[in-house]
């Protein structure tokens, strides 16, 4: 209820962990278009949980971890998965706790971050060094290898790179533990713009000045 991002929550039992039952259990809050919030066992729509990615992943590692962004079965919007695994009093694994996270509010992050230069975009790459997360189709623009290296390197820092013509600064730095590296983007000609328009007026004061000066003299 109190957070608008979270679309849908639950706990994914492990088959067999009750042990007086057979029947998978897997109790879920979602949230349909109207906001009103929904609880039921998501194991009796006919869909077999356990065999997404994210649960055997949880299951195999024993860690948390987040997906990359993927459609909604729900409403086709893009969403993430955060899912922690659950263990019994004996430490024994007993299902995946899950949360699916509405995408759109880290776009409109990604989009005023960059807001402050007109043809500035930002981008998330993964781990494999692919676009998860983009203000500008395409991510990082072609040619530019060694920038998503060290994005892929999880490394922080300053990049002048080029695309269309055009000369262009990237800041980029890592986003947790999670194999994420985010960049913003930005062409040199907008960041440096006002002070070039200051170095113009410093360079026509100067050039009247010396003419004033040559005059009087």
């Amino acid at each position: 209820e109190a957070n608008p991002t979270v679309k849908e929550c639950g706990l994914l039992f492990a088959p067999g962990h009750f042990p007086d039952s057979s029947v998978p259990f897997h109790p879920a809050t979602f949230r349909n278009e109207d906001g009103v919030l929904s609880t039921m066992d998501q194991s009796t729509n006919g869909f077999n949980y356990y065999t997404r990615q994210w649960y055997k992943d949880v299951e195999a590692s024993g860690e948390s971890l987040w997906t990359d962004p993927y459609l909604s079965m729900t409403d086709d919007k893009m969403v993430c998965t955060f899912s922690v695994p659950l263990r019994d009093s004996t430490g024994r694994f007993a299902g995946v706790m899950y949360a699916d996270i509405s995408m759109e509010w880290l776009y409109n992050l990604l989009k005023e971050g960059a807001s402050a230069c007109k043809n500035a975009f930002s981008v998330i790459l993964n781990k494999l060094g692919k676009s998860i997360v983009e203000t500008r189709a395409g991510g990082v623009p072609p040619g530019n290898e060694e920038l998503v290296n060290d994005m892929v390197a999880m490394k922080s820092g300053e990049a002048r790179i080029s695309y269309s013509d055009t000369s262009s600064r990237a800041f980029y730095a890592p986003i947790g533990k999670y194999g994420w590296s985010m960049a913003i983007i930005c062409p040199e000609r907008e960041m440096f713009d006002d002070f070039y328009d200051t170095v113009t007026m410093l360079t026509i004061f100067m050039l009247l000045g010396l003419a004033l000066l040559g005059f009087i003299m």
